[in-house]
């Protein structure tokens, strides 16, 4: 192969590696546009959140070793499929929550989609604990017009599932259980108890 033709193909190469990356970036920035960062409303624990007709509130949560759980609460099974996160280091957040129907029908309270975030950590909420702490079987509650109901949501940390210095210090982070994340974020704050 001649020099020339070398340097063809190399300027050729060049050019279209070019148009790749504008044609990539254009798309890039046409989709952030089209799809912009959701708004971030931040509660904090213990306001109340009106709904339609529910008034949600965190009224309390708390972060404990799951021995304390299990004292507390309930024990967790020993499951074959949660061997591997059984055998290793556990914390056990519980965040208690009021639902109150303040309209004129009966209303259901979703609560299937709340996630516990903490920086770069998140988890959903655990659903056999769930059943072993609270009165109820599903993942959403039915509440009449008048009625307040008390439910908890237990969320597990694992100490796989942080730096060794903010497994060590988790009480002094802070914490929220997203709600929903788009076209909105919707987010309490927690206060744990520390």
């Amino acid at each position: 192969m001649n020099k020339r033709l070398k340097k063809i193909l190399i300027i050729l190469g060049s050019l279209i590696g070019i148009v790749v990356v504008v044609l990539s970036v254009k798309r890039i920035t046409y989709i952030n546009n089209k799809y912009p960062n959701p708004p971030i409303v931040v509660f904090k624990q213990g306001e109340d959140i009106q709904g339609s007709n529910l008034k949600i509130k965190v009224v309390d949560s708390d972060i404990m070793d799951k021995e304390v759980f299990e004292k507390n609460y309930a024990e967790f099974d020993e499951n074959p499929d949660n061997e591997q996160l059984m055998n290793q280091e556990m914390k056990v957040m519980v965040v208690k929550f009021n639902v109150e129907n303040n309209g004129d029908k009966i209303s259901r309270f979703v609560f299937t989609n709340f996630i516990a975030q903490s920086g770069g950590w998140s988890n959903g909420w655990n659903l056999e604990m769930y059943r072993k702490i609270n009165d109820y079987n599903e993942n959403s509650i039915e509440v009449k017009p008048g009625e307040s109901k008390e439910l908890k949501l237990v969320y597990c940390m694992y100490k796989s599932q942080f730096k060794k210095s903010h497994w060590n210090n988790l009480e002094s982070r802070k914490f929220y259980i997203i709600m929903s994340s788009y076209p909105v974020n919707n987010r309490i704050e927690l206060s744990i108890k520390r």
